[in-house]
């Protein structure tokens, strides 16, 4: 069997792929962020800036567009839905934008993620989480804390009966 004439077709192939080593490069998303913190609990910003970092390893690569979506579920966000915000594919390379979606509510978890166009190609991240905390005074919930009593019963007369020793009082002495 004759390989001489295979010679050509692989160098050939050899000279393609090594122009486009993209295609095997290993692109993703991390360190995505809300307010500089990975996970962030009682968030008090209404507007948060969200933020992403691009790790393109093997070959330099340029982010042309972005997506962010928000949403109040996980599901949803593997569905490549967001009930809550979807910035549309803006053409940027902005890794670091203020949240524009609708008003958030105090004491909610949100879902979000983001994808990013690398030289016209989709890179989707993970799902991460963002939970908002208390906005304003009105948020607080609370009563004071009592003993139960009528308020009309005068507190400092459990104080004198509690407080009444005997006359002789007996400590442990050292010896």
């Amino acid at each position: 069997m004759k390989i001489g004439y295979l010679k050509p077709g692989i160098l050939l192939l050899v000279l393609l792929f090594s122009f486009r080593q993209d295609l095997f490069a290993k692109k993703r998303i991390t360190s995505l962020k809300c307010e500089y913190i990975k996970t962030p609990l009682g968030l008090d910003v209404q507007r948060p800036r969200l933020m992403w970092k691009v790790d393109t390893s093997d070959v330099p690569s340029r982010q042309t567009a972005y997506r962010i979506l928000v949403s109040s579920t996980p599901e949803l966000l593997r569905q490549g839905e967001a009930d809550i915000w979807d910035s549309g594919k803006q053409k940027s390379d902005e890794q670091l934008v203020s949240y524009a979606g609708s008003t958030l509510r105090p004491h909610t978890r949100y879902w979000w993620r983001v994808e990013v166009w690398l030289n016209n190609k989709k890179v989707v991240s993970e799902l991460v989480w963002f939970e908002t905390g208390k906005f304003s005074a009105t948020d607080w919930e609370a009563s004071w804390i009592t003993d139960g009593m009528i308020k009309t019963t005068n507190p400092l007369r459990c104080f004198v009966k509690c407080s009444m020793f005997p006359k002789r009082l007996l400590l442990p002495v050292a010896i």
